[in-house]
């Protein structure tokens, strides 16, 4: 082995291979760089071939994920444009108080993965100043929260139409009523939908608090406003949900002479907000001409549920089906009231009987 003398003609020659081998051994780092330049190229070479302002703000469009990093993510969309969404419009995050993040926390990983094709709102389409195509400015957050308000709508309906009520934990309670979320939505039930206290006591914040905090609670949803980002509930309403539910054609029910017309009588039903209607003829099995001298305004009395509508808006009560002998309601009224209950299991075994789908 020979030793190469440092500045002799040998070690010029070595060094000039060195750099020639060196030439011929590929940089990854401007390989990437390159790779990078040319697809900035072709997407800005199709941005230009397709204008921005065939987006309209406020559509919704279906994107792709082709990068996303901590500050937003870069979508393509139709027509091979490429949007960005910046991360305070990153999908909605269903949260309760527990789960919470402190608005200076740092996120660290992607907002969206990768490939994720789903939809966006078009927030704004900005103009091309100098020629340079910039693409729409995207919301994932807007199009989570059209869902989400969607589906609350729908509860209400469930809950004012069929009496269906939600199990939701409350998280607090302010100066006015209990604090809670639905699907990460704010909801509030205001005092004056819970149930009394005691008399001519009012609920404070703590003692909603000490009583309510934690608990799960059946509630009906009572408004959905999404213009006012308000969910109103209920426990009062709730709780009368559970009553309405329980009623089926043989149901026997107390309640409360509300109103007397010359058709009959409007019956609050005990434990709800509605009444029922005790038509003339469902009175007595006797035929009677008029219901007045029968009952009184503030009475109390026991009817059999002979029919009502899916809403719990029509209720028809029956007095007459209750009586063992007829005319009975008109002679001795409590002697109906005490026999009342073996008198509703007859009629709703004859109800069985003729209807083999009754429950």
């Amino acid at each position: 082995m020979y030793a190469i003398i440092p500045g002799s003609r040998s070690a010029m020659h070595s060094s000039q291979r060195t750099m020639h081998a060196a030439a011929r051994v590929p940089c990854w780092t401007s390989v990437i760089l390159r790779h990078r330049v040319v697809v900035a190229a072709r997407l800005r070479k199709q941005a230009q071939a397709v204008p921005c302002a065939a987006l309209e703000a406020g559509a919704q469009v279906v994107g792709t994920v082709l990068w996303a990093g901590p500050k937003g993510a870069k979508v393509l969309l139709p027509n091979d444009v490429v949007g960005f969404m910046p991360l305070r419009e990153a999908p909605f995050t269903i949260r309760d108080a527990s789960e919470d993040r402190l608005a200076s926390e740092v996120r660290e990983t992607p907002c969206l993965p990768k490939g994720l094709v789903r939809p966006f709102r078009i927030l704004n389409v900005p103009a091309n100043p100098g020629g340079t195509p910039l693409g729409p400015l995207l919301s994932a957050r807007l199009c989570d929260l059209d869902v989400l308000w969607q589906r609350a709508s729908q509860l209400c309906d469930v809950s004012i139409q069929h009496k269906e009520n939600l199990m939701v934990t409350i998280e607090g309670a302010n100066n006015g009523g209990l604090l809670s979320r639905l699907n990460g939505l704010s909801l509030f039930v205001p005092v004056s939908q819970l149930e009394k206290k005691g008399h001519n006591e009012w609920w404070t914040e703590k003692d909603m608090a000490a009583q309510f905090a934690g608990r799960e609670v059946g509630l009906a949803v009572l408004e959905v406003a999404r213009a006012s980002r308000k969910i109103v509930c209920s426990v009062v309403k709730a709780r009368e949900n559970d009553d309405l539910r329980h009623l089926a054609v043989g149901t026997l029910v107390s309640g409360t002479v509300r109103r007397i017309e010359p058709f009959g009588v409007f019956v609050g039903i005990n434990g709800t907000r509605v009444s029922g209607l005790l038509h003339i003829s469902n009175v007595s099995r006797q035929h009677i001409e008029t219901v007045q001298g029968i009952f009184e305004v503030g009475e109390e009395v026991r009817c059999l549920v002979m029919g009502l509508d899916p809403g719990y808006t029509n209720i028809s009560l029956s007095i007459a089906e209750l009586e063992r002998e007829e005319g009975d309601v008109l002679i001795n009224k409590q002697r109906v009231w005490e026999h009342a209950e073996e008198q509703a299991a007859l009629f709703r075994t004859w109800v069985k009987n003729q209807d083999p789908f009754y429950n």
